[in-house]
């Protein structure tokens, strides 16, 4: 039946919902009556918040030696590599705004003598003085020989050498690259510096391939090379920044089906290459042409989603696909699998699987066969095949990976709330244990990590607290590569990109920093005296963020939300669940993505009035904290907080979510998920932005 009483279903709910929306505010006003006052007295509000006291920052080495560069130059040898000039250059720059002082900077052809910064390798060292086989994956060195006054900034690599100078102009100088545009040389009296006599440091970052794709800075070549970066996900860099690690031709993902054997090009006369089902449940029969290409055959169904890995031809084509695309070293061939559950299930791959207990099985075994198929010529010495551990092929196999292949592990599964290595969570246990089992195979892992909701990039995502444990982690189990995948559409994103830039970049350069040092330094550079407070905020979400349900939180918050809150799961669970877990497709209306109380969610509105109040001042700083702050409305617009509570007058709670409209088509553009935009035409103001994407649009 396609009409009810002589109107379409969409028109009768439309009525309905019409006369549940009013009730259901009616009745909400009703019982705020009762639970705020309850809130009251269960949640007494919060202190105002005081920032701490800044104290002076003192650079150098703690216990050193006052050493004057005053009368120092700067010797280099461009011969040596393209990156030394750009590092020696950098190094000249940055005590200059720092200090006024223009140090002079010459190659390494000119006359020896004392009193040199010696920048990369140059024939100023002696024989076996620096021991660049232990400073591998862009790891530097300093050395000073104070008989000699000679001061060595060098690397194995040109990133490594880079890192030796930005490093030392973070140490010594305080110059620090927040954002592409934001870039802090603190004012120094002299170019003394507190160093020890013969002082020696030498760093080796843990992963070789780090990277990110978060909007803004990462793009900016300066940014990628002083924050660490080695990966070309934003582009290929040139060699004076030491060039970049990155997949040949740009074919980063998903490449079986899109470039190594397309099926536009291929099904119609080779489907055997092509996945067999027994079954498909995507395919519209009767309308064959809008759900994709299929062939019935014995046993089930070809369709061009995967590769058939057992066919001898799919090896032989893959083959000459990889020869065609090499490009190098440091150029990866990335042979990975479609963005779906639907691997090969023929009679031959699924005995590979079954033998192997894992659908990984006939993955790894087809791409040793390619490295060893091209392990024959020795012009593919040092190539790396790159392969998936996603969806059904992310638990380990049996056989061991070749040693060139690489297993790009990948979190999509995953709960952010929570460390992945965290026993008591019961979604990242068993990624935990997959992550254990690949390393007790292979040790060229790399992982594919997540840091935002990819349905809604404008929405909060609180993981900050997971992401230096994640990281370690990855580093306790041998990892040689991660990238931190963000918000990839649109304009720079709201929910805090450049912040979640500039702490990844730093983290996976070096686990070990300073977390809060780095974000309340990166917010009062960012946000200006409104700082503190947004760091503040952060750190109320990350303590509001995978909590065992508070039975009192749920059953009297702000009422308006506590239906939202439900619809995530059941209310028993809800209630008396154990943990609340976060993904990276959350609905901000689930609940899920926050637990705060009410004392909570007004102290985090006072730290916002608070900071744009400081910020007021100064035009960039304001936009800055406007921009950052849609991602707290999103998540009060989306559960009816604060503001938009439904418990407020109609006519004031339906301006705020207009007003929020508007300000969130200003500052994210059409920015709204992976696979959506953001409406263009006024929404329904009884509707929450969770609901605002283009393909909900009528």
């Amino acid at each position: 039946m396609d009409t009810i009483f002589g109107m379409t279903w969409g028109e009768f709910y439309a009525i309905i919902d019409g006369f549940i929306r009013p009730i259901t505010a009616w009745f909400l006003s009703i019982t705020a009556c009762i639970s705020i006052p309850i809130q009251s007295l269960l949640y007494p509000a919060y202190k105002e918040y005081v920032p701490p006291e800044q104290t002076a920052v003192v650079y150098g080495i703690e216990g050193g030696e006052e050493l004057d560069l005053t009368d120092w130059k700067i010797v280099y040898n461009n011969a040596a590599n393209a990156a030394n000039v750009t590092a020696a250059t950098a190094l000249q720059t940055y005590i200059n705004r720092c200090t006024g002082v223009t140090l002079p900077i010459a190659q390494d052809s000119t006359a020896a003598g004392t009193k040199e910064i010696l920048v990369g390798q140059t024939n100023r060292e002696t024989a076996g003085q620096i021991d660049r086989t232990a400073i591998p994956r862009d790891g530097y060195t300093w050395q000073l020989d104070s008989a000699a006054e000679q001061l060595f900034l060098t690397g194995a690599t040109g990133r490594g050498t880079l890192q030796a100078v930005y490093k030392f102009l973070d140490k010594f100088f305080g110059v620090k690259f927040y954002t592409s545009s934001i870039i802090v040389t603190p004012a120094a009296e002299s170019l003394t510096i507190t160093i020890p006599e013969d002082y020696t440091y030498s760093y080796v970052p843990p992963f070789f391939y780090r990277d990110t794709n978060w909007n803004g800075s990462p793009a900016n070549a300066t940014y990628w090379s002083a924050n660490g970066l080695s990966g070309g996900i934003q582009g290929d860099r040139a060699a004076n920044i030491g060039g970049s690690i990155y997949y040949a031709q740009r074919r980063f993902a998903h490449t079986i089906i899109a470039y190594v054997l397309p099926y536009a090009a291929n099904f119609d006369a080779h489907p055997e290459w092509y996945s067999l089902r027994k079954a498909i449940d995507y395919i519209d029969f009767e309308n064959p042409n809008e759900s994709g290409p299929y062939l019935e055959v014995e046993g089930g169904y070809r369709v061009p989603e995967q590769l058939c890995l057992t066919n001898p031809e799919v090896l032989q084509q893959v083959v000459n696909y990889v020869k065609s695309v090499y490009q190098g070293p440091e150029k990866i061939v990335s042979l990975t699998q479609r963005d779906n559950q639907y691997y090969c299930e023929c009679d031959n791959c699924a005995a590979v699987d079954a033998e192997e207990g894992s659908h990984a099985g006939t993955l790894i075994r087809f791409m040793n066969a390619v490295s060893d198929e091209l392990a024959k010529d020795p012009a593919y010495d040092g190539l790396q095949l790159d392969t998936f551990a996603y969806m059904y092929s992310r638990h380990p196999c049996k056989t061991a990976p070749n040693p060139n292949v690489i297993v790009r592990l990948c979190s999509w599964e995953c709960c952010f709330a929570h460390t992945l290595n965290d026993p008591n969570c019961e979604v990242n246990t068993t990624f935990a244990n997959d992550l254990k089992g690949w390393s007790e195979l292979t040790d060229n892992i790399y992982i594919w990590d997540y840091t935002t909701d990819f349905s809604h990039f404008n929405s909060l995502f609180p993981d900050f607290q997971v992401l230096q444990p994640n990281l370690q982690f990855f580093r306790e189990y041998g990892v040689k590569g991660v990238f931190e995948q963000g918000g990839v559409t649109g304009s720079i994103g709201t929910e805090f990109a450049e912040l979640r830039a500039y702490l990844l970049a730093s983290l996976l350069y070096d686990p070990d920093i300073d977390f809060n040092a780095a974000l309340e330094g990166f917010c009062s550079a960012f946000y200006g005296d409104g700082g503190p407070y947004i760091a503040e905020f952060i750190r109320q979400t990350m303590q509001s963020v995978g909590k065992k349900p508070d039975v009192a939180l749920t059953l009297f918050k702000a009422p308006s939300t506590f239906f939202n809150s439900v619809a995530g799961g059941s209310i028993w669970e809800k209630l008396f669940g154990t943990k609340s877990h976060m993904g990276i497709y959350e609905n901000p209306a689930s609940g899920e993505v926050l637990q705060m109380k009410a004392n909570t969610i007004n102290y985090c509105d006072a730290l916002w009035t608070k900071a744009k109040e400081l910020a007021a001042p100064n035009a960039t700083y304001l936009n800055n904290v406007r921009r950052s702050e849609i991602s707290w409305r999103y998540v009060k617009a989306c559960t009816r907080m604060g503001e938009f509570a439904w418990t407020n007058p109609t006519a004031s709670w339906q301006r705020e979510v207009l007003e929020f409209y508007y300000d969130l088509r200003t500052y994210a553009g059409t920015t709204y998920a992976e696979l959506d935009s953001l409406r263009q035409s006024t929404p329904d103001v009884w509707s929450v932005p969770s609901e605002w994407g283009k393909s909900k649009e009528t």
